[in-house]
């Protein structure tokens, strides 16, 4: 029997999203799955190897904070993107160019954790509860 050890339900997406690296490069990427707590994103080979500079199969650095910006406008934000720092807790190559980085947020301020609730229930039609 699997346990589940997640906070919140998360909720298929394909959201653009931009990876900002400490150079000020910023990465495209796609999430694939969304919830109040954390984000699945899928991104190719180069992209994985720019935030992951030892590889997918190198054990991760826990230390490793990851930049991202969704465009959660549409959800009765303010326009443009909000950003949150996440840690990558797991990554796997789905093929030879395509990866899924699991990640979880470290640092969502309140207001952004408010704009995935509404992201969530008006642009998803799904409600979850709201972080705590």
């Amino acid at each position: 029997m699997t346990i589940e050890r997640r906070r919140h339900p998360r909720f298929e997406t394909s959201l653009s999203c931009r990876v900002l690296m400490d150079d000020d490069e910023v990465l495209p990427a796609t999430v694939a799955n969304l919830s109040v707590s954390g984000l699945q994103m899928l991104c190719d080979r180069d992209i994985a190897l720019r935030i992951l500079p030892k590889g997918h199969a190198a054990s991760i650095d826990p230390s490793l904070r990851v930049h991202v910006e969704l465009p959660l406008s549409g959800a009765g934000a303010d326009p443009g993107w909000v950003a949150m720092t996440a840690r990558v807790l797991m990554v796997r190559r789905l093929a030879e160019n395509h990866y899924c980085l699991h990640m979880e947020y470290t640092d969502a301020p309140d207001d952004v954790r408010h704009s995935l609730v509404a992201y969530l229930e008006v642009e998803l039609g799904r409600a979850t509860p709201p972080a705590h």
